[in-house]
């Protein structure tokens, strides 16, 4: 399962064109209530960041399954 998380509504639809199961924006969304609700409460295995935000890279590894595993991506 993908889940995909944006703050801008036109990318939505992209990403669930391009096979994203679930695609929200987290500004109108709670992802953690999401990230829940799709996984059963276990979290996610993996997380990709794209973004440079701490707090984005924080709640990704607040989502992470145990064991989870996650990456940065930046472009700097």
């Amino acid at each position: 399962m993908v889940i995909m998380s944006d703050h801008h509504d036109e990318r939505i639809p992209l990403a669930l064109e391009f096979g994203a199961d679930i695609a929200i924006n987290s500004y109108k969304t709670d992802l953690k209530e999401v990230v829940e609700k799709a996984t059963g409460g276990y979290g996610i295995d993996i997380a990709i960041t794209a973004a440079s935000s701490a707090s984005a890279q924080r709640e990704a590894v607040e989502l992470l399954a145990m064991h989870g595993r996650i990456n940065f991506f930046l472009l700097v």
